[in-house]
């Protein structure tokens, strides 16, 4: 089950769109904790609600806020995409908002990939990830083989490469490394210049 939150303004459109995507979604149910939030806001009173949900699940926010700095803020807590309303029409803020909800259904299709639990398994290792440091595992690992530059995992991961420095990162690689160093199969390196790449030993699997 995919279950979705929606907060504020409920366009009736951005709800038939959504069911569309996947039969295992279910839009603001009171008996399923959320899998992915959208925040429609009109006063920026919604900070508090989302403190206990940001870095764990996938949230966008749609905001009438233009505040630059505000943006780098939430983007740097782990918001997965933040929208100004202003200055975008309503039929691309759908797209946004669609496309980000099929990149977590690709994500939740995956076998080693948990997000509901927030949980890694690849063989008998099981390990407890956030949802940033899950995506970003998870697009090193499509792209196996080849280094992945920090320009690409802005857009793969925050989906733009505005507001995410190198130093947020360099502290989610770090984390990850941390996370995975008991898992003898898996090694995330990186070559100056290039990016980051993600080794899987096979004689070891």
């Amino acid at each position: 089950m995919i279950s979705i939150n929606i907060v504020g303004e409920v366009d009736s459109t951005l709800i038939e769109s959504i069911l569309e995507l996947d039969r295992r979604i279910t839009i603001n149910s009171s008996n399923i904790d959320p899998n992915f939030i959208i925040v429609y806001e009109k006063f920026d009173d919604y900070y508090t609600f989302l403190k206990e949900f940001i870095g764990k699940i996938p949230i966008v926010i749609i905001t009438g806020n233009t505040s630059y700095s505000r943006k780098c803020y939430f983007y740097s807590l782990g918001i997965d995409l933040y929208i100004i309303k202003n200055n975008e029409s309503k039929s691309l803020i759908l797209c946004r908002i669609l496309n980000e909800i099929k990149k977590y259904i690709k994500y939740v299709n995956d076998d080693f990939i948990d997000f509901e639990n927030h949980q890694f398994v690849f063989n008998n290792y099981l390990v407890n990830l956030s949802n940033i440091e899950l995506k970003i595992l998870r697009y090193l690992y499509i792209n196996l083989g080849r280094y992945v530059s920090k320009e690409e995992l802005k857009k793969g991961v925050w989906d733009t490469e505005d507001f995410v420095d190198s130093n947020t990162i360099n502290v989610y690689i770090h984390r990850l490394r941390d996370s995975l160093k008991n898992c003898k199969e898996i090694e995330i390196i990186n070559e100056r210049k290039l990016g980051y790449k993600i080794l899987i030993r096979k004689d070891l699997c």
